[in-house]
């Protein structure tokens, strides 16, 4: 049985690899938004009020670098509930659409998200709450890098005179493929005996001493008697 005592240098090489793909590159890419529908209709169609869906695209000619949180849309509303009514959102479905491209091998993608809408809005109230519908994280393999996008953020737009809007918000984070594993040199090694051999030897070597002390004493005898 041959057990290796000791380990080479690509060994360690190996250990400190282990653990998958590098996080946080650096690698150039852009974006843009689309929305369906871009406006969200009340129950029952009428369109007497909506939540509206503004996509915030990336500013002509910029580019993004690395992982980063991106606006996805504004969120604005409108109503012409009577006074004492409100407009009401039950499971109004949405969708959003990202298109990444990876700058340097010019590959492009698209993810596709959705959500829904619950509450209620007037002229003096809006209660506008949001679910994000399964997957919320997706991925696309662009240049050879993985672009992951998770939709993380919501906030609930207000009333439709409000300035302040709301938005959704997504984060991008970008990793590299895995580096192949370095080269192993063989392991040094040492011939060791086997258990058994190890048996055989405990068990012979207080033999071959009791032999050896008698001849001994057998030849001191005999030159006395001489």
């Amino acid at each position: 049985m041959k057990i290796g005592t000791k380990f080479g240098l690509g060994a360690l090489l190996v250990l400190l690899s282990v653990g998958g793909a590098r996080a946080d590159i650096l690698a150039p890419w852009t974006y843009s938004w689309d929305t369906d529908p871009l406006s969200v209709p009340s129950d029952g169609g009428a369109m007497t009020g909506g939540i509206n869906l503004t996509a915030l695209p990336l500013a002509p000619g910029a580019t993004m670098s690395g992982s980063a949180d991106l606006s996805a849309v504004d969120l604005s509303t409108f109503s012409d509930a009577p006074t004492g009514t409100s407009d009401t959102f039950n499971q109004a479905p949405y969708a959003l659409v990202l298109h990444l491209t990876d700058v340097t091998s010019g590959q492009s993608g698209d993810l596709t998200f959705k959500g829904q809408f619950d509450g209620t809005l007037s002229t003096t109230s809006a209660q506008v709450g949001n679910t994000f519908l399964d997957p919320t994280t997706q991925r696309l393999v662009l240049g050879g890098r993985t672009y992951t996008v998770v939709l993380h953020s919501y906030v609930a737009p207000g009333l439709p005179t409000a300035t302040v809007l709301g938005r959704i918000g997504a984060h991008v984070s970008i990793t590299d493929p895995a580096p192949p594993p370095a080269a192993v040199p063989a392991a040094a090694a040492q011939d060791v005996p086997e258990p058994s051999a190890l048996l055989l030897a405990g068990l012979t070597l207080p033999a071959v001493g009791l032999l050896w002390h008698r001849g001994r004493g057998a030849r001191s005898r005999g030159a006395r008697a001489g």
